[in-house]
């Protein structure tokens, strides 16, 4: 269920912020592991505010509080993450923070529920060279406060986001997704020019989840930032309580006012409790709605389900630098052939979908590998022959984090252990499975695990746990490399399709270094009279074009 989710990532957070403070774990390690599971990953300096937020309010019995929904111009929406993070859009990854940041503030250009691109604050751009790109600026945007949007402010915050500018020693959570420092020119009032250090294929893809902030008020300082929300999205923030953030329209929002007058946030830690609020009519809309309650709502009178394959995978991750899966690609090849992913996915439920690449649903230039693995006991016990099998080893997942991840991972042992493996099945609470991904001697051979999705380009699908030294996975294979390193700085969306296609070929059909077992469900529920809300597969919601009808 969501709720013992966020515990579990409440826990995750405690774990792996000792960790840091003790030495035991890189900055990086910590940006990547809260990454890998799809929670908050703040500023260390932060993490005791954020430690403190975790643990309040969220209760079952608060989801009544305020009444129902307010009025037909106001909406009541029921998270199931707590507001962990404070207002700097560039220093954390809080998948709250996104969503409700997605309103806040603009972007230069702006993802789509499909996962397309569309111009936001640019009206167009254009690619002088390898690596400068010109984005001409809409006329007439202000932010929250009276300032008018200029060039000088879209150079302040890329240069920012991407470590340009900034603490070199400490720099900000973002500067991690972005890879490639920026710099930026200011051609004219609304023209300006972003300059890579190299080559950057991810630029447009990297700028949709680049919030642009006032380069006053990012002159101010980090306290500025952390303190206030001062953007120039549709919403502005009127109320700021530790579990419920309520936003007004913003009336001259370029694109004009939002239909909604009001709208509040409100963290209710219980799935149940959040459903038992939207069938009841306290709510207008949850998120985090587990797969065995759709048809709850879906029976319910005046509520709607929606569901969405959203671009995380989860897979069984082979520790690649030691044995006897990291010199042997036959035995990973027998691996894989040895599972029954459709029964995995189908425990799952909802709207996961059995993996069929490397890269997860919707991720760009994704190309579906075949022949798909299946559970063929046959061809596994040849594989698994001609690589010198039998073999025994230990394979490790927590429990109460990822959905069914206790299920999956004992039919995975049913399944290898028929085919001639000796599995070694180890269930482990979360702090347990954090000390396997890091512990000295880099413990268990095989681990069951997410890597979610914060934009739809392949690099950062691929480079964090694939490309050398591979995080926790120790992947270390000169090919793989070059690929994705060639991925990364190519340009041409045909020459990035080329060696992304190559580069997926090569990952299933020789490589093997996981196996993916399914792209992950994500269901919002909503009352009837909710119009025009969509679910983004990146789990971001925007409220602007949404009415509540009568």
């Amino acid at each position: 269920m969501a709720g013992a989710q966020d515990d579990r990532a409440r826990e995750a957070l405690e774990i792996a912020g000792r960790k840091l403070r003790r030495g035991e774990i890189s900055r990086r390690d910590f940006a990547r592991l809260t990454s890998m599971l799809g929670i908050v990953a703040v500023a260390p300096t932060a993490l005791a505010a954020c430690g403190s937020k975790a643990t309040t309010g969220g209760g079952g019995t608060t989801a009544s509080a305020g009444g129902g929904g307010g009025g037909k111009d106001s909406l009541r929406f029921l998270v199931g993450e707590s507001f962990w993070a404070n207002w700097h859009p560039y220093n954390h990854t809080a998948q709250i923070g996104f969503k409700i940041q997605r309103n806040l503030f603009d972007r230069l250009v702006e993802v789509q529920p499909d996962m397309s691109l569309k111009p936001g604050l640019a009206e167009s751009w254009r690619q002088i060279d390898a690596r400068t790109w010109e984005f001409k600026l809409r006329e007439g945007v202000t932010f929250h406060e009276g300032q008018e949007l200029t060039a000088e402010d879209v150079k302040a915050s890329v240069q920012l986001a991407s470590g340009f500018d900034g603490d070199k020693k400490q720099p900000l959570a973002m500067a991690a997704t972005w890879g490639v420092p920026h710099k930026g020119e200011v051609v004219d009032r609304l023209t300006v020019r972003l300059t890579g250090e190299k080559p950057f294929g991810p630029l447009l893809n990297t700028l949709a989840i680049t919030d642009i902030l006032s380069a006053k008020d990012i002159a101010r300082g980090r306290t500025t930032l952390e303190n206030r929300p001062n953007g120039t999205g549709a919403f502005k923030l009127v109320e700021d309580k530790p579990n419920a953030k309520t936003l007004e329209r913003f009336d001259d929002y370029y694109r004009g006012p939002a239909k909604l007058r009001t709208m509040t946030w409100e963290f209710i830690q219980d799935s149940q409790t959040r459903l038992n609020a939207l069938l009841a009519g306290q709510a207008d809309v949850i998120d985090r709605v587990e797969p065995d309650q759709l048809p709850l709502i879906e029976k319910s009178d005046g509520a709607s389900a929606i569901s969405v394959t959203a671009p995380e995978i989860q897979s069984m991750w082979f520790r690649m630098d030691k044995d006897p899966f990291g010199s042997n690609a036959g035995l990973r090849r027998a691996f894989a052939w040895s599972l029954d992913r459709e029964s995995m996915a189908g425990l799952v439920g909802g709207k996961a979908t059995v993996g069929d690449s490397h890269l997860a649903s919707g991720i760009e230039f994704r190309s579906a590998q075949e022949p798909m693995y299946s559970f063929d006991p046959e061809r596994a016990r040849a594989e698994l022959a001609r690589a010198g099998g039998p073999v025994s080893f230990e394979l490790a997942s927590s429990t109460g984090f990822y959905p069914k991840s206790k299920e999956i991972c004992e039919l995975a042992k049913q399944n290898l252990d028929e085919v001639g493996f000796d599995v070694k099945l180890t269930l482990m609470e979360l702090a347990a499975w954090i000390d396997m991904l890091f512990g000295k001697g880099r413990p268990g051979e095989v681990f069951y695990g997410g890597w979610g999705n914060l934009t739809k380009d392949p690099d950062f699908a691929l480079a964090t746990l694939l490309h050398s030294p591979g995080a926790w996975t120790g992947a270390h294979d000169r090919r793989a490399d070059a690929l994705i390193d060639a991925g990364k700085t190519a340009t041409e969306p045909a020459r990035r399709e080329q060696i992304y296609g190559e580069l997926q070929t090569y990952f299933w059909d020789e490589y093997v270094p996981s196996v993916p077992v399914l792209y992950s469900d994500l269901s919002n529920g909503l009352r009837e009279n909710v119009q025009g809300y969509e679910v983004y597969p990146t789990a971001v919601q925007e409220f602007w074009p949404v009415e509540i009808g009568g």
